[in-house]
């Protein structure tokens, strides 16, 4: 084996190790190398604070990046410190362990996160490789778009092409729709939260094509009379909408 640091996957290889004396000897031995791949960057939701709250909390998890069973996860701050009070806590040297609860609600709140601080996230899967750290500024590029206040869909949702997502009528009292366009064909999932950061519902998860408007209808019947945010997440990024519920 010329170049050891060349191996890139698993397989049986051959060392030949010879003498530099006169006659040369040889020798040829197989050796097994196991290359472990590194764990895939996980996804993390930012959850803003209430207007009278400091802290914030991040949902870590989603439909294309669900929580790992057997992995840990290590959230700090943006300069690669521990965050004091974090819960469940969570460190560099003492990662949290994903429950087999939190496997199946794909999603792990990590709260009590002071505002300013930013954020980073890291998976480390069961063989012990780490993740590349999904950060902070990933969800500075998310797309947060207000809702529309009429009870008219967007001419010829002109609205949707323009933001990324729209709600209508807005405030509602019993349903409201939500459009949005894709710019390619992706998987998104739809979700419901209060104002707090707390998932209410699942609204809608499928595969949106391109260049096509998606439509999801939010049945308001038995929903407190509040302010609520439908969150979408896709491969593209992260779009919420503020909804208005109103008797």
């Amino acid at each position: 084996m010329a170049n050891p640091s060349a191996v890139s996957t698993s397989g049986t290889y051959y060392i030949k190790a010879s003498t530099s004396s006169t006659p040369a000897c040889s020798d040829i031995e197989p050796v097994t190398v196991v290359i472990n791949p590194f764990a895939d960057q996980p996804f993390a939701e930012y959850i803003p604070p209430a207007c009278d709250e400091n802290k914030f909390s991040i949902v870590v998890g989603s439909a294309l990046k669900p929580i790992v069973a057997g992995g840990k996860y290590i959230v700090l701050d943006k300069n690669g410190a521990s965050i004091p009070g974090i819960s469940p806590a969570t460190t560099a040297l003492n990662p949290y362990p994903a429950t087999a609860a939190d496997v199946s609600a794909n999603r792990i709140t990590f709260s009590n996160i002071p505002a300013g601080s930013g954020f980073q996230v890291h998976l480390i899967n069961s063989s012990g490789c780490p993740s590349s750290a999904f950060t902070c500024p990933n969800t500075a590029t998310a797309t947060t778009i207000r809702a529309i206040p009429t009870a008219k869909a967007p001419e010829s949702s002109e609205a949707v092409k323009k933001t990324e997502m729209a709600a209508y009528p807005i405030p509602f009292s019993d349903r409201t729709t939500l459009e949005f366009k894709s710019v390619i064909d992706e998987d998104y999932v739809i979700n419901l939260y209060d104002l707090k950061g707390t998932m209410i519902k699942q609204l809608k998860s499928g595969k949106a094509k391109a260049g096509e408007i998606t439509r999801v209808e939010v049945d308001g019947r038995g929903m407190a009379e509040s302010m609520y945010l439908a969150r979408k997440v896709s491969i593209t990024g992260v779009s919420t909408v503020k909804l208005l519920k109103k008797k």
